[in-house]
Protein backbone atom coordinates (compact mmCIF):
# COMPACT_ATOMS: atom_id res chain seq x y z
CA UNK A 1 0.00 0.00 0.00
CA UNK A 2 1.46 3.53 -0.94
CA UNK A 3 0.83 6.38 1.09
CA UNK A 4 1.82 10.25 1.32
CA UNK A 5 0.73 13.40 3.33
CA UNK A 6 -0.71 16.70 1.26
CA UNK A 7 -0.16 20.05 1.79
CA UNK A 8 -2.92 20.54 3.56
CA UNK A 9 -2.61 18.00 6.12
CA UNK A 10 -4.68 15.18 4.75
CA UNK A 11 -3.19 11.65 4.21
CA UNK A 12 -3.67 10.01 1.38
CA UNK A 13 -3.62 5.88 0.64
CA UNK A 14 -3.61 4.21 -1.90
CA UNK A 15 -5.16 0.34 -2.51
CA UNK A 16 -6.18 -2.84 -4.87
CA UNK A 17 -9.20 -0.85 -5.45
CA UNK A 18 -8.08 2.89 -5.61
CA UNK A 19 -6.98 6.19 -3.13
CA UNK A 20 -8.89 7.21 0.42
CA UNK A 21 -8.50 10.50 1.42
CA UNK A 22 -8.26 10.66 5.04
CA UNK A 23 -8.32 14.41 7.54
CA UNK A 24 -6.75 13.80 10.71
CA UNK A 25 -8.14 17.07 11.81
CA UNK A 26 -11.86 15.69 11.13
CA UNK A 27 -11.49 13.80 14.11
CA UNK A 28 -12.31 14.93 17.52
CA UNK A 29 -13.00 12.51 20.05
CA UNK A 30 -15.44 13.25 22.59
CA UNK A 31 -17.26 16.09 20.83
CA UNK A 32 -20.57 14.68 19.55
CA UNK A 33 -22.64 13.26 21.56
CA UNK A 34 -24.92 10.56 19.86
CA UNK A 35 -28.80 10.71 19.58
CA UNK A 36 -31.36 10.04 21.90
CA UNK A 37 -34.70 7.47 21.51
CA UNK A 38 -37.37 7.19 23.55
CA UNK A 39 -37.74 3.73 24.72
CA UNK A 40 -41.07 3.01 25.95
CA UNK A 41 -44.48 5.04 26.77
CA UNK A 42 -46.30 4.53 29.71
CA UNK A 43 -49.94 5.73 30.14
CA UNK A 44 -51.74 6.08 33.36
CA UNK A 45 -48.77 3.26 34.50
CA UNK A 46 -49.59 0.58 32.17
CA UNK A 47 -46.94 0.60 29.43
CA UNK A 48 -48.71 1.46 26.04
CA UNK A 49 -47.58 -1.23 23.08
CA UNK A 50 -48.75 -0.53 19.30
CA UNK A 51 -50.66 -3.21 17.98
CA UNK A 52 -52.99 -3.05 21.17
CA UNK A 53 -56.51 -1.97 20.88
CA UNK A 54 -56.18 -0.42 24.09
CA UNK A 55 -53.35 1.70 23.33
CA UNK A 56 -53.07 5.04 21.26
CA UNK A 57 -49.55 3.79 19.49
CA UNK A 58 -50.03 2.96 15.59
CA UNK A 59 -45.97 2.58 15.58
CA UNK A 60 -43.43 2.23 18.02
CA UNK A 61 -43.22 5.14 20.32
CA UNK A 62 -39.38 6.62 19.21
CA UNK A 63 -40.61 6.52 15.14
CA UNK A 64 -43.62 8.90 15.86
CA UNK A 65 -43.67 12.41 15.58
CA UNK A 66 -47.15 13.01 17.30
CA UNK A 67 -49.17 11.27 19.70
CA UNK A 68 -52.94 11.73 20.59
CA UNK A 69 -54.40 11.25 23.67
CA UNK A 70 -57.87 11.42 25.16
CA UNK A 71 -58.27 13.64 28.12
CA UNK A 72 -58.56 10.45 30.39
CA UNK A 73 -54.61 9.36 28.83
CA UNK A 74 -53.08 11.99 31.30
CA UNK A 75 -50.61 10.68 33.50
CA UNK A 76 -47.65 10.44 31.29
CA UNK A 77 -44.46 8.52 32.00
CA UNK A 78 -41.55 8.69 29.16
CA UNK A 79 -38.35 6.02 28.75
CA UNK A 80 -35.46 7.06 27.24
CA UNK A 81 -31.67 6.11 26.90
CA UNK A 82 -28.69 7.29 24.89
CA UNK A 83 -27.10 5.39 21.93
CA UNK A 84 -23.71 5.22 23.41
CA UNK A 85 -22.17 1.68 23.65
CA UNK A 86 -18.98 2.54 25.32
CA UNK A 87 -19.93 3.95 28.80
CA UNK A 88 -23.78 4.17 28.94
CA UNK A 89 -23.98 4.56 32.78
CA UNK A 90 -21.97 7.83 32.30
CA UNK A 91 -24.72 9.19 30.09
CA UNK A 92 -26.44 12.33 31.83
CA UNK A 93 -29.89 13.59 30.37
CA UNK A 94 -32.22 16.64 29.95
CA UNK A 95 -35.80 16.93 29.38
CA UNK A 96 -38.84 19.58 29.48
CA UNK A 97 -42.40 19.50 28.49
CA UNK A 98 -43.70 22.30 26.92
CA UNK A 99 -46.10 24.12 28.38
CA UNK A 100 -45.34 22.85 31.70
CA UNK A 101 -41.36 22.65 32.58
CA UNK A 102 -39.88 26.48 32.39
CA UNK A 103 -36.97 25.02 31.72
CA UNK A 104 -34.90 22.35 31.05
CA UNK A 105 -34.72 19.38 34.03
CA UNK A 106 -31.55 17.51 34.81
CA UNK A 107 -32.44 14.18 35.31
CA UNK A 108 -28.25 12.75 35.70
CA UNK A 109 -28.57 9.58 34.46
CA UNK A 110 -32.17 8.63 35.71
CA UNK A 111 -33.96 7.73 32.01
CA UNK A 112 -37.56 8.25 32.89
CA UNK A 113 -39.91 11.96 33.06
CA UNK A 114 -43.18 11.37 34.28
CA UNK A 115 -46.26 14.02 34.04
CA UNK A 116 -49.45 13.56 36.31
CA UNK A 117 -52.88 14.94 35.26
CA UNK A 118 -52.13 16.99 32.22
CA UNK A 119 -54.67 19.02 30.77
CA UNK A 120 -56.32 18.90 27.00
CA UNK A 121 -54.26 20.95 24.69
CA UNK A 122 -50.69 20.36 22.56
CA UNK A 123 -47.31 19.79 24.22
CA UNK A 124 -43.94 19.20 23.21
CA UNK A 125 -41.15 16.54 25.34
CA UNK A 126 -37.72 17.04 24.13
CA UNK A 127 -34.93 15.01 25.83
CA UNK A 128 -30.67 15.32 25.44
CA UNK A 129 -28.01 13.73 26.55
CA UNK A 130 -24.82 13.96 27.19
CA UNK A 131 -22.03 11.88 25.76
CA UNK A 132 -19.18 9.60 27.85
CA UNK A 133 -17.35 12.30 28.36
CA UNK A 134 -19.95 14.79 29.12
CA UNK A 135 -20.46 16.78 25.94
CA UNK A 136 -24.29 17.58 25.23
CA UNK A 137 -26.11 17.48 22.70
CA UNK A 138 -28.19 20.19 20.43
CA UNK A 139 -30.53 18.11 18.50
CA UNK A 140 -33.08 16.79 21.16
CA UNK A 141 -35.59 13.87 20.17
CA UNK A 142 -38.97 14.93 20.18
CA UNK A 143 -42.49 13.81 20.29
CA UNK A 144 -45.69 16.16 19.98
CA UNK A 145 -47.95 15.25 22.60
CA UNK A 146 -52.26 16.46 21.66
CA UNK A 147 -54.62 15.84 24.81
CA UNK A 148 -58.09 16.03 23.31
CA UNK A 149 -60.66 17.37 25.68
CA UNK A 150 -63.60 15.76 27.15
CA UNK A 151 -66.61 15.98 24.69
CA UNK A 152 -68.81 18.64 27.55
CA UNK A 153 -65.64 20.64 26.62
CA UNK A 154 -65.34 20.70 23.22
CA UNK A 155 -65.90 23.86 20.28
CA UNK A 156 -69.13 22.23 19.53
CA UNK A 157 -70.39 21.89 23.31
CA UNK A 158 -69.85 25.21 24.03
CA UNK A 159 -72.19 26.27 21.19
CA UNK A 160 -74.73 24.02 22.08
CA UNK A 161 -74.40 25.65 25.82
CA UNK A 162 -74.08 29.00 23.71
CA UNK A 163 -77.19 28.13 22.02
CA UNK A 164 -79.34 26.75 25.16
CA UNK A 165 -78.28 30.10 27.63
CA UNK A 166 -79.46 32.33 24.15
CA UNK A 167 -83.06 30.42 24.18
CA UNK A 168 -83.41 30.99 27.55
CA UNK A 169 -83.04 34.13 27.82
CA UNK A 170 -85.21 34.51 24.46
CA UNK A 171 -87.73 32.95 26.63
CA UNK A 172 -86.90 34.99 29.53
CA UNK A 173 -87.31 38.26 27.86
CA UNK A 174 -90.42 37.21 25.76
CA UNK A 175 -92.06 35.95 28.57
CA UNK A 176 -91.52 39.40 30.74
CA UNK A 177 -92.74 41.61 27.40
CA UNK A 178 -95.70 39.81 27.40
CA UNK A 179 -96.47 39.76 31.34
CA UNK A 180 -95.91 44.10 31.10
CA UNK A 181 -98.16 44.11 28.22
CA UNK A 182 -100.41 42.11 29.65
CA UNK A 183 -100.37 44.60 33.13
CA UNK A 184 -100.42 47.27 30.72
CA UNK A 185 -103.63 46.59 29.09
CA UNK A 186 -105.33 45.38 32.29
CA UNK A 187 -104.22 48.51 33.73
CA UNK A 188 -105.59 50.40 30.82
CA UNK A 189 -108.51 48.97 31.12
CA UNK A 190 -109.24 49.25 34.54
CA UNK A 191 -108.58 53.36 33.81
CA UNK A 192 -111.35 53.05 31.14
CA UNK A 193 -113.72 51.53 33.57
CA UNK A 194 -113.00 54.08 36.19
CA UNK A 195 -113.79 56.88 33.56
CA UNK A 196 -116.72 55.13 32.07
CA UNK A 197 -117.93 55.19 35.94
CA UNK A 198 -117.53 58.85 36.47
CA UNK A 199 -119.18 59.80 33.12
CA UNK A 200 -122.29 57.57 34.71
Amino acid sequence: NLSAALPDGRLAFGGRTGMTIFDPLAIQEGQTALPVVLTSLKINNETAEPGNSASPLTASVNSLETLELNHTQNFLTFEFAGLELAKPQQIQYRYRLSEVDKGWVNSGTQQTANYTQLGSGEYTFEVISTNADGVWGTNPKRLKVIIHPPWWATWWAYSLYALALGSIIYWFVKNRLSQLRQRQEMELKRRESEQLKAVD
